[in-house]
């Protein structure tokens, strides 16, 4: 231990023995010409004036503790702990809506502004694409139609196959080929597409005879169409 002067603290010097701590010890301050006491100005115990240090102290009180240092790095991530419990399983989504039916024609001859006449002949399962013969009946949707027709001219004419939806023709689908002589096979086809609220698709025949000929006959007609619901 060591006793600063006449202040009466002692402070014990870790690693000396009791000799040791004794011969630490400091004298007292002197307090002639100033205020007896313990100090540590210029690291003596002495007075507020310098001239009445005894010696340095070689071991002043413990200071007071610094700062804190910065934080050292993070160390590594532990393990993963183990899954929680599933939850429980959300509401069945509303089922798609995808949907097609395929339609051909009879063995029939037509002429100019005939409808094609329709037949069922294959379509999804549950399907609400259906047919009274003539017109397709459709559902309000999205919808791609793909179509394709072949027959015989009687005569020399244009034949044009024009669809019809959302209650007019549907000009930008139609589609034409011309018979350049009797007997000619005209061969027309096409892909479309549109948005309805709900309508009946239905095909005519627009055929354009040269002015010689009275009446223009298709004959051997062959028709196919398919129609699409989209989701």
């Amino acid at each position: 231990m060591i006793n600063y002067g006449n202040s009466g603290a002692v402070y014990t010097v870790p690693g000396y023995s009791p000799f040791m701590q004794m011969s630490a010890q400091l004298p007292e301050c002197g307090s002639s010409g100033g205020v007896a006491g313990t100090s540590m100005q210029n690291g003596c115990c002495c007075s507020v004036s310098p001239a009445n240090c005894n010696r340095p102290n070689p071991f002043p009180p413990p200071c007071r503790p610094g700062p804190v240092g910065p934080m050292g790095p993070i160390g590594p991530t532990g393990a993963t702990g183990a899954t929680g419990p599933t939850g429980a399983t959300g509401a069945t989504g509303a089922a798609g809506e995808n949907d097609y039916a395929y339609f051909t024609t009879p063995a029939v001859s037509y002429t100019t502004g005939d409808t094609i006449a329709l037949t069922l002949s294959d379509s999804q399962t549950a399907t609400v694409i259906s047919t009274d013969g003539q017109n397709v009946i459709l559902p309000a949707g999205k919808y791609v139609v793909s179509y394709s027709f072949q027959a015989e001219s009687t005569e020399e004419a244009t034949v044009s196959l024009i669809p019809n939806y959302n209650g007019a023709a549907g000009s930008t689908a139609a589609r034409e080929d011309t018979a350049t002589t009797v007997d000619y096979t005209v061969s027309i086809s096409n892909t479309f597409s549109f948005t309805t609220t709900g309508t009946n698709l239905f095909f005519t025949l627009d055929v354009e005879e040269e002015p010689t000929v009275t009446a223009d006959t298709l004959i051997n007609a062959l028709f196919s169409l398919t129609v699409y619901k989209m989701a």
